[in-house]
């Protein structure tokens, strides 16, 4: 799920993403052949998190010299907004990028923890999406009715 205050997004991505979470079994040189492949192939949606190990640093070097055309993604591991520029600047310094086209908050698991991020968390990141160091916020669950909590909010 995206958040946008339009209610829609306007990003272009491939039908197959790529994700990032088995990248760190992978020696460098084969990493990056894999994500140069998948660009070369079309895939323009590659998702990471700073949890997948060196996932952040194999894809920000593998694709730094195509970055205007790829969709980058990646998971906040803060929960707190007095740490979430840190870990932001962190992510971004790891994917060698100005911004992130979309920055998740990962893992949400309960009502209340969707209400304290809704409350607490979406309104700093707002901030930095309007200071253009990232584009969308997103949310990852495992749970539907996380999805339907939110998109009754959104």
């Amino acid at each position: 799920m995206i958040y946008n205050k339009l209610g829609k997004t306007n990003l272009k991505v491939s039908r197959l993403g790529f994700g990032g979470f088995q990248l760190a079994q992978f020696s460098l040189k084969t990493a990056h052949q894999l994500l140069a492949h998948a660009h070369y192939m079309g895939i323009n949606f590659f998702d990471t998190s700073r949890d997948y190990r060196n996932s952040e640093e194999l894809i920000g070097d593998a694709l730094k010299k195509v970055r205007d055309t790829v969709v980058l993604s990646t998971k906040m591991t803060a929960r707190e907004p007095f740490d979430l520029k840190r870990t932001l600047n962190l992510s971004l310094k790891k994917l060698k990028t100005h911004w992130v086209d979309i920055y998740c908050m990962h893992g949400v698991n309960s009502s209340s923890q969707l209400r304290h991020y809704e409350e607490t968390v979406i309104p700093s990141l707002e901030k930095f999406r309007e200071e253009g160091s990232i584009k969308y916020i997103g949310l990852t669950t495992h749970h539907t009715f996380i999805i339907e909590e939110a998109l009754a909010n959104p």
